[in-house]
């Protein structure tokens, strides 16, 4: 399968040879240009929550909703 870093490689190559083609047609490349500054290290991806945390279900009311109701 590879190294890490071969698959990585790979995907900037991809995403570059995408870019070049999707140029050349006129059409946006502006999500393809950002995935490829985060896969250079350009800037980081943005932060968010996943999982349980990131579930409204399992989120408990404040005591200050709870005298409003």
């Amino acid at each position: 399968m590879g190294s890490k870093l071969q698959r990585q490689n790979q995907h900037i190559r991809r995403l570059t040879s995408k870019i070049k083609r999707h140029k050349k047609r006129g059409w946006s490349t502006e999500k393809m240009e950002k995935e490829l500054s985060y896969c250079t290290g350009d800037s980081d991806r943005p932060s968010f929550n996943t999982g349980a945390i990131a579930d409204a279900r399992n989120k408990r009311r404040s005591s200050s909703n709870k005298n409003e109701q």
